[in-house]
């Protein structure tokens, strides 16, 4: 991740680019973010919970996540417009944030085949004109992404345990 600093004579960086490795399959990744039943499963574990999740994927398809910050009741809506649905390798959507209204950017996901399963690169972009924006999606994305990180984790390993038996009892 890039650190949220001022670019000398430019001020924040328009374009925040986040990279992680995941342990699955670039399809099971791409479907973790375009399964209403998937997005569910594992975003909003952290500071706010989703509450309800829809998707229409197809390019110019609208999506839609409602969330609830379980402390304050505050509430929040990110949705958008699908741009590029490229399984399992791209995927591209207008990005807006109820908490930052009149603020549309974008977000960019690409999926590449790693050792450990998939390399996510996440790309926001059109953020230069918000620094606050900036350094709250820095800090939201990374938490995102370690959620989704723990939750295939936890796939990989029910996946390896195999399925449970009801043996003689």
């Amino acid at each position: 991740m890039r650190p949220s600093e001022p670019v000398p004579g430019q001020g924040f960086p328009d374009i925040l680019e986040i990279s992680r490795e995941v342990r699955a399959a670039p399809e099971r990744v791409f479907r973790a973010f375009t399964t209403p039943e998937d997005l569910k499963d594992w975003w909003g574990k952290g500071e706010w919970s989703m509450t309800a999740a829809s998707v229409d994927l197809r390019p110019g398809g609208s999506w839609r996540l409602d969330f609830r910050h379980p402390q304050t009741g505050q509430t929040a809506t990110v949705s958008g417009e699908y741009r590029t649905i490229d399984p399992p390798r791209r995927l591209s959507m207008i990005w807006s944030n109820s908490l930052y209204p009149d603020f549309p950017n974008s977000v960019e996901l690409t999926l590449e085949p790693s050792s450990a399963g998939t390399r996510l690169t996440l790309r926001h972009s059109g953020l230069s004109a918000r620094p606050d924006a900036y350094q709250d999606y820095e800090q939201g994305w990374a938490g995102v992404l370690a959620q989704l990180i723990v939750w295939a984790m936890a796939l990989t390993a029910a996946f390896a345990a195999g399925p449970i038996s009801d043996q003689g009892s």
